[in-house]
């Protein structure tokens, strides 16, 4: 991948920011803070499906929490009926400072999208680095999988689009990305991406994300795109079904 600058710097003079934006630089987490290396490691929810043994060697699928979600609930509805063994993580989104637990701060009229697409890099890349610990700690089969839902399935594009050297497969529901992450030079080998979307869907509009799908399928992201008529925000029943036919534990 290129280098590039922070999205987070812009060239030039700095502008002077509305009130409520300079409010808002306080509570980001894209820009001035720790190495994603020296980061302390996100808490995580760990289970094995299939009546396996906990210290098997196993597939790993890394599942990823929306905003202001319980990791522990989308694990246990991911696992729901999946009787194939692997061993799922589903780690803890950092908590901001108004006690809620989030990946990334989204953008809003009167907060650039750079700073989202800096926060969604900088919640990738913690998520890759900590991967690589889990899969030293436990036997790993193969490359780990990711499945993301909300800001976890933003999160979860991004791996697949910057990591993908690192994962065999990324199932994103309800996710999207941030413009200028779009903007970027794509690796040579990005991961195999299943994507998920209600057209009714209030929180993570269908349109733009349907978009940014045809954006990765342009960049040669081996995509399998699949939307559902009066579905909101939610992992439906059907949605599961096709999680569940798509995600491929065997290396």
């Amino acid at each position: 991948m290129a280098l590039h600058r922070p999205l987070c710097r812009s060239a030039g003079r700095p502008r002077r920011l509305p009130l409520a934006a300079a409010a808002m630089l306080t509570l980001t987490a894209a820009c001035g803070q720790t190495p994603v290396a020296e980061l302390p490691p996100l808490s995580y929810a760990l289970r094995v499906s299939g009546e396996a043994d906990e210290e098997a060697t196993l597939p790993m699928v890394v599942v990823l929490h929306d905003v202001d979600a319980e990791a522990e609930s989308l694990l246990e509805r991911v696992l729901r009926g999946e009787n194939r063994p692997a061993r799922f993580i589903a780690p803890r989104a950092p908590t901001g400072l108004l006690g809620t637990p989030r990946w990334f701060v989204p953008a809003r009229p009167w907060r650039p999208e750079a700073w989202a697409a800096d926060g969604v890099e900088r919640a990738a890349a913690q998520v890759a680095s900590l991967t690589r610990r889990w899969m030293k700690r436990h036997p790993t089969d193969g490359r780990p999988m990711v499945i993301g839902f909300g800001q976890g399935a933003t999160v979860a594009l991004w791996l697949a689009v910057g990591h993908g050297n690192l994962f065999r497969q990324v199932v994103a529901i309800a996710g999207s990305l941030p413009a200028p992450l779009l903007e970027r030079e794509i690796p040579t080998s990005p991961s195999p991406l299943v994507a998920l979307h209600g057209r009714a869907d209030g929180q993570v509009p269908y349109e733009p994300a349907r978009k940014v799908i045809r954006v990765l399928a342009k960049k040669d992201v081996p995509i399998f795109f699949r939307s559902y008529p009066d579905v909101g925000h939610e992992i439906s029943p059907t949605m599961l079904q096709d999680l569940r036919r798509r995600l491929s534990l065997t290396p």
